[in-house]
């Protein structure tokens, strides 16, 4: 009876350490799971914040783009008007000669 007693025992004792395992390699997989969750909600997180950036870029580049445009069709306009106020000066420069000129032949009178 006393060597039945010891082997329950023992029994016993090996139960309750593979019940310990059991619990314990239950939560090693509760927590591989978390992680693999985790994981990819990283990886899905990853993903949206390249899109968001790619479309930011995108963005970005667009507005460039039409800002050097746009400093192009301003830079053009500036030279045409450099170009329209050189004539300008130059027709002016040519009215005050032939006014001075017109002042001569008066004062010749």
């Amino acid at each position: 009876l006393r060597q039945a007693k010891i082997v329950f025992d023992e029994a016993l004792c090996g139960a309750r350490k593979a019940a310990q395992v059991n619990r314990a390699h239950l939560h090693v997989e509760s927590q591989a799971a978390q992680c693999r969750a985790l994981a990819q909600q990283k990886e899905e997180l990853a993903r949206l914040h390249d899109a968001e950036l790619r479309r930011l870029t995108a963005d970005l580049d667009e507005r460039c783009r039409q800002a050097d445009l746009e400093v192009s069709l301003q830079t053009g306009k500036c030279l045409e008007a450099e170009t329209r106020s050189r004539a300008l000066q130059e027709e002016l420069a040519k009215a005050y000669a032939r006014i001075k000129e017109l002042e001569r032949e008066i004062s010749n009178l």
